[in-house]
This record gives structure tokens, C-alpha cells and sequence, in this order.
């Protein structure tokens, strides 16, 4: 460990280990639950998703459909103000960016209540 004053403390960690064979980290699998979908009953989901890169937008929105929420796609906050004042999504996935860049109006009341 070393410490300077205005830095903090810089720790260095030597661990042993041996590189693993190629073949036995090739045959590594990994199980991932798949989301199938909403379960039955459920009220439909409004989101709205917020995105300039067309195909991180396409991602997503595929994603979120086939799960079984109503999606509407904007490319950028212009765009989004207006689909939300429109359609008053439940949730809203915007990117960094894009968040920086507007203020949505208030939600109301009688959303709300539906």
C-alpha cells in the first residue's frame, strides 16, 4: 500500500492464478431465464421509449413488445414531450442524454385514477 497526501491510498493485490485452456472456457455455458411475458391479468403497460440510436431503440422496443408492453418510440425530447402530453405513457426509458435535455410537463390527476 502507498499514500499521498491529496490522493488517498493506492493498494496493489498479487493474486496467483494460471491461464485456463482455451477449450474450457469455450464450453462455459450460461443459463438465462427468458421473460416470456406479463402474467395473465395484468392491466396494459404504457412505455415510452426515448432513444437517438435507431438500434438501441430497435432493441429495446423489441424487447418490451415481446414481453407484452405497449410501446411508442421517440428519437429525441421534442419528440418525447409531445408523445407524452399525447399519450401519457405509465413509464418512460429515455437515455442519458436525452434526459438532460428536457423537462416532461407534470403528470395529472386523472391519469393517475386509470
Amino acid at each position: 500500500m502507498e499514500s499521498t497526501i491529496g490522493k488517498g491510498p493506492l493498494f496493489r493485490v498479487e493474486l496467483p492464478a494460471a491461464l485456463a485452456e482455451a477449450a474450457v472456457a469455450m464450453g462455459v455455458e450460461v443459463a438465462r431465464p427468458a421473460v416470456l411475458g406479463l402474467e395473465p391479468g395484468q392491466p396494459t403497460w404504457r412505455i415510452l421509449v426515448v432513444e437517438d440510436n435507431p438500434e438501441n431503440r430497435l432493441l429495446l422496443t423489441s424487447l418490451l413488445q415481446q414481453a407484452g408492453f405497449e410501446i411508442r418510440e421517440a428519437e429525441n425530447g421534442e419528440q418525447a414531450v409531445a408523445l407524452f402530453q399525447q399519450w401519457q405513457p405509465h413509464f418512460i426509458w429515455m437515455d442519458g442524454i436525452t434526459q438532460t435535455r428536457i423537462t416532461l410537463p407534470r403528470n395529472n390527476a386523472e391519469r393517475n385514477r386509470q
